[in-house]
């Protein structure tokens, strides 16, 4: 099966995943919108976190919750990827 496939039929559940990570990690979720092959999500980070370690925090631990609940890999997550490797950065608001 492949990743768009998959993506596919999670596309409702990433969505809860991201908001339950953004409140554990006080991060504000203003938007965000699940297309075919990727993810749109507008972001209220505290000035204290690096936009890096941000997205960094939400690629990582996502990708550790979808494998571990939607696709029974237990064990190990070294060496496995679900997200792809970039993302895009734009800035709203004030600077």
């Amino acid at each position: 099966m492949s990743k768009k496939m998959i993506f596919g039929t999670l596309r409702r559940q990433v969505g809860a995943i991201f908001r339950d990570l953004c409140c554990q990690a006080v991060i504000g979720l203003a938007e965000d919108y699940a297309m075919k092959e990727r993810i749109h999500i507008l972001l209220r980070i505290p000035p204290k976190f690096g936009v890096v370690h941000t997205v960094a925090l939400l690629k990582g631990k996502s990708a550790i919750l979808i494998l571990r609940e939607h696709l029974q890999v237990k064990g190990n997550f070294t060496g496995r990827h679900f997200w792809g490797r970039g993302y895009c950065v734009g800035t709203v608001g004030p600077d």
